[in-house]
């Protein structure tokens, strides 16, 4: 359906949004670390603009197979269901400006990586996925490295904004987007 350009551009994209998102969230701090808004109005902002473009653009392409497809296979029902993954995504959002402001921009993104964990576990639970001997390994793997990139000796600076709040919620964050995304591939598979 999908050409691969267009593949390529999502992926760049997504990569793009997701590294300036966090950027903009440790550039846009005050001098006393905090923020001079209310960081929860950004994603929330965000979400509308999303589902106000896809409304848009649902109702405006009503032709081609998409469209088609879905017009002749999909209830409104299950498009109400996608409220879910976007709730756990606006959840992992607004969790990123306090996370960056807690530990840090660099930790943010190596902490990151616990999704992979998460989408493993929830791919499990909610698919029914089984992992190989080696998918495993790998997830072992990752999680040493986080450790390892986390671990700090006695001689480091602990730095001001090493706060244990911010290892909580990116947890959260990455356990609220992993369920996202695994339950939205869930909805896309049984439509």
């Amino acid at each position: 359906m999908f050409g691969k350009w267009q593949k390529l551009s999502s992926y760049v994209g997504l990569v793009f949004l997701s590294v300036i998102s966090s950027l903009l969230a440790e550039l846009s701090r005050d001098d006393f670390g905090g923020y001079p808004y209310n960081p929860v109005t950004i994603p929330l902002i965000v979400e509308s603009i999303k589902i106000c473009l896809s409304t848009f653009l649902l109702f405006s392409g009503r032709t081609g197979p998409l469209y088609t497809y879905v017009a002749e296979n999909c209830e409104l029902t299950h498009f109400i269901l996608f409220a879910v993954p976007a709730a756990c995504y606006f959840i992992s959002n607004t969790c990123m400006f306090f996370i960056v402001a807690d530990i840090g921009l660099v930790r943010y993104h190596v902490l990151g990586n616990l999704k992979v964990v998460f989408s493993a576990c929830a791919m499990r639970v909610l698919l029914g996925r089984v992992l190989v001997l080696k998918q495993w390994i790998a997830i072992f793997l990752l999680i040493f490295g986080m450790v390892l990139a986390q671990w700090q000796s006695e001689d480091e600076v602990h730095p001001a904004g090493n706060r244990p709040r911010g290892y909580i919620l990116a947890v959260m964050a990455s356990a609220a987007s992993s369920a996202g995304g695994v339950y939205s591939e869930k909805l896309l598979k049984g439509c």
